[in-house]
């Protein structure tokens, strides 16, 4: 049975359609198609009658709610089966004046840079700017910067050393004059 709402074709026994859920009717028995060459003749005194005449409403659709449809799991592809080597993409090319330095890099250079006068005179071509290496220059400028409050502490704590240390001699040779 074909659906008049959207053309569905249905099982012969449906009452409402599947696809929209409009109610079926069957069809009606087609009339006998007139043999060829036959003719209907009415008599003057035949009365003909006629059907009452009725408006046709087509039928409404009614809310057939949505049945939930089953589908099945696909099965998943396993590694084994399907393996297809991936492309990793090419890391972009760093310049030289980026590489990043690695850790035993940085202890090197602090060891370098720790050598009395050697080490201090490549710190300061490096922290002025004698490599090319954005990060070996960083790395001596903030090694020179600890160095230098490193010196200015060691300044502070030995002036505190001999201000305190001449004021404890003092205190002690008048402890030593007054016992003696």
């Amino acid at each position: 049975m074909i659906c008049t709402n959207c053309g569905k074709e249905n099982v012969d026994t449906a009452v409402y359609c599947e696809s929209c859920g409009t109610q079926l009717t069957p069809a009606a028995p087609a009339a006998p198609a007139p043999e060829v060459g036959a003719t209907t003749v009415l008599d003057a005194n035949a009365t003909v009658y006629s059907a009452p005449q009725t408006q046709y409403a087509p039928p409404q659709p009614q809310y057939v709610p949505p049945q939930p449809q089953y589908i099945p799991p696909q099965p998943q592809a396993t590694p084994y089966n399907n393996y297809a080597p991936v492309a990793t993409p090419a890391t972009p090319e760093i310049p030289p004046e980026y590489k990043p330095l690695s850790g035993w890099a940085y202890l090197g250079w602090q060891l370098v840079f720790a050598i009395p006068l050697v080490g201090f005179i490549l710190l300061i071509v490096f922290a002025c700017g004698g490599t090319r290496n954005i990060n070996l220059r960083n790395f001596a400028r903030s090694y020179f910067c600890a160095m230098l409050v490193g010196l200015i502490l060691g300044v502070i704590i030995m002036i505190l050393g001999l201000v305190f240390g001449a004021s404890l001699a003092v205190m002690l040779e008048e402890i030593m004059y007054t016992m003696g």
